[in-house]
């Protein structure tokens, strides 16, 4: 697996496919799917009319708690659990939540600020999880190199 060696501060801005704000029928989610990453995605995401995004703000995970994450989440018999994978990302990666209707709690970790992972616990654990599990993944791709990446 090849992590990317960006700093810590770098980040990505994305949104959840379950926002109500967003209207699906005018949404193009390939479109977004191709880029997100590249920080171009707002054209292809329409938003209700009255209604407002919530933004996920994702940053980089330290390569060593990516390796981590990659590694406890690999069965013995080569499975992988993706959604335990998915929710360890989401609770290392998320910087902010804009749009967010209460103020969103912070930490720090090694001079980064992280949306405070307790009140993740708390927030998403239930109706929110299959936004934070997406957001998780978001965030897993972030911290991967892609193919161009890779070629240069």
């Amino acid at each position: 697996m090849a992590f990317k060696p960006v700093t810590m501060s770098d980040s990505a801005v994305c949104v959840s496919p379950y926002d109500p704000a967003i209207d699906d029928e005018q949404t193009d989610w390939a479109k977004y799917g191709e880029t997100w990453l590249k920080g171009n995605w707002r054209e292809h995401v329409k938003v209700r009319d009255g209604e407002a995004l919530t933004e996920f703000v994702v940053g980089v995970i330290p390569p060593d708690e990516m390796s981590k994450i990659s590694d406890e989440c690999r069965s013995a018999d080569g499975t992988y659990r993706e959604e335990e994978a998915r929710w360890r990302c989401f609770c290392w990666a998320l910087r902010d939540i804009r749009g967010w209707p209460v103020e969103v709690p912070k930490i720090k970790r090694d001079g980064v600020e992280y949306v405070d992972p307790k009140w993740l616990r708390t927030t998403f654990v239930r109706g929110l999880r299959k936004v934070a599990l997406h957001i998780g993944a978001s965030a897993w791709a972030y911290n991967q190199l892609t193919e161009e990446e890779i070629k240069n």
